[in-house]
């Protein structure tokens, strides 16, 4: 294994490089060469903690996010219906839609 280890914020990248592979078919004269290339891949800290620690804190982190945001949001709601009960016509000449 090379790369860089945990705890500096960078990757740590698992190689395996091809390598010659002696193998024997038959006779000693049928010694074949074959190059075997295993998988690679980054493994960095994050893909290993989200998927443990992101459905556990996910809940508690939306309900504040919720509660930091309510007066936004029940601006945008009143917004919301204060639009709906207008016209097309009225809300296209608000916008400056022409027809």
């Amino acid at each position: 294994m090379s790369g860089v280890g945990w705890g500096t914020g960078s990757p740590t990248f698992l190689s395996t490089q091809p390598r010659g592979l002696l193998a024997y078919s038959g006779s000693p004269e049928k010694w074949l060469l074959k190059s075997v290339c295993v998988h690679s891949e980054w493994v960095t800290p994050a893909a290993l903690l989200h998927p443990l620690l992101l459905p556990k804190i996910y809940p508690p982190l939306f309900n504040l996010y919720a509660l930091y945001n309510e007066k936004d949001d029940d601006r945008y709601w009143k917004r919301i219906r204060l639009w709906n009960k207008q016209s097309n016509l009225a809300l296209m000449s608000y916008l400056g839609v022409d027809k």
